[in-house]
């Protein structure tokens, strides 16, 4: 498991690492062609964006997902049952629990998504909590949080 971790987090190094280099050579490329043709004024910009970008994409992505989803955080008192359930399965896990978000929808989806397992989110839609049984719900839970132990949701 440990050698799947640490290529989990090599693999989203050399992801980081390309998307920066192409938007440097692609800030290069335009200022060559459109700039004062030294490339230094397009690859400073390219730089900063692509930092920013990197940064963001860190920082903010799991909040980009949930949001793109309509998923919409809900505590303990609202849904105790999911809630339970979420739990249950990080103490059997080793896991911090992650937030916990519904999306009303009637299809059966979830998904995880979060930069480590201290920054991490689980959403789920109505239509799973709805639909599945007890063991059904609890398999794709367990999924779900095992993609956050072994850093598959960066």
């Amino acid at each position: 498991m440990y050698n799947q971790i640490t290529s989990n987090k090599r693999r989203s190094l050399v992801l980081v690492t390309v998307f920066i280099a192409f938007v440097l050579a692609l800030g290069w490329v335009i200022d060559r062609g459109y700039g004062s043709g030294a490339g230094t004024g397009g690859l400073i910009f390219a730089a900063l964006i692509s930092l920013i970008m990197a940064l963001a994409s860190f920082y903010q992505g799991d909040r980009l997902a949930i949001w793109s989803a309509g998923a919409q955080a809900i505590s303990r008192e609202e849904n105790p049952y999911l809630y339970r359930q979420v739990e249950n399965l990080c103490l059997a896990a080793g896991l911090p629990l992650p937030r916990i978000h519904l999306i009303k929808d009637p299809a059966i989806y979830a998904f995880a998504t979060g930069r480590n397992p201290s920054h991490a989110s689980v959403a789920v839609t109505t239509g799973a909590l709805e639909k599945l049984t007890n063991e059904e719900l609890e398999g794709v839970l367990a999924h779900e949080l095992s993609h956050i132990k072994n850093y598959d949701i960066r």
